[in-house]
């Protein structure tokens, strides 16, 4: 059967986690660019010691340009955070359901009445 057959044993969901994972060992293969802009030694010794990177715009700059890698599938969150957080998350489906039923489908209907 060789490559026909190994369809059969395809799980969809893992192709995610997958290409999520491949995204991660590519960022840390990745070369690291060390010049005068990404030291930002001028940033470093402005801020010092203690100070907040985080609030400065070279810091919101280099992320958005890929320094930094963020997941979209994986949580980075703690355990009991992630877990409230699918807790909140259950709960809006659940009363987003209740208000609003499923409408029947169009095949549903036309046996129906046929």
């Amino acid at each position: 059967m060789g490559l026909i057959d190994s369809v059969n044993t395809l799980y969809l969901p893992q192709i995610v986690v997958d290409a999520e994972i491949v995204a991660m060992i590519r960022r840390l293969l990745g070369q690291v660019e060390f010049t005068h802009e990404t030291i930002a030694r001028e940033t470093i010794e402005r801020v010092g010691i203690g100070g907040n990177f985080l609030k400065e715009k070279e810091t919101k700059r280099r992320i958005r340009a890929g320094e930094h890698f963020i997941p979209r599938v994986a949580s980075r969150l703690p355990y009991d955070a992630w877990q409230a957080r699918a807790r909140r998350a259950r709960r809006g489906r659940r009363a987003r359901r209740r208000s609003s039923p499923p409408e029947p489908s169009a095949a549903l209907t036309s046996a129906a009445t046929s």
